[in-house]
């Protein structure tokens, strides 16, 4: 099922109609892959989790739903239509923090060995 979860560790995810491929990382690695923040939590609430269609339960930190967001949610429902961009940019940030990672392995390497 389509869903957008902002969950209490900072982690985001969104998933379309196959449950197997998703968008999951920070709230910081989303900005740099979606090009925009993602949408905030209101004043005390801990948790969203968006099913299109479905529901939009706001939790505070201890689990309790305290409030439900809107539905349809605008935000929620263009972050699902986006998520194959969002991972093909997460791939592409990945693999290039790899090969800095590497770079200044070799480097080092490098420098330890003259």
């Amino acid at each position: 099922m389509p869903s957008v979860e902002h969950n209490p560790d900072g982690l985001v995810y969104i998933r379309a109609d196959n449950i197997n491929i998703f968008y999951g990382d920070t709230l910081e690695n989303f900005e740099l892959d979606f090009g925009q923040p993602f949408p905030p939590l209101p004043e005390g609430i801990a948790q969203r989790g968006y099913y299109q269609g479905k529901r939009h339960s706001l939790l505070d930190a201890n689990n309790n739903v305290i409030d439900g967001g809107p539905m349809p949610w605008p935000e929620g429902d263009y972050l699902i239509t986006q998520m194959d961009a969002g991972i093909a940019a997460q791939k592409t940030r990945r693999e290039a923090e790899a090969e800095a990672r590497q770079a200044s392995f070799d480097a080092q390497l490098k420098r330890s060995s003259a």
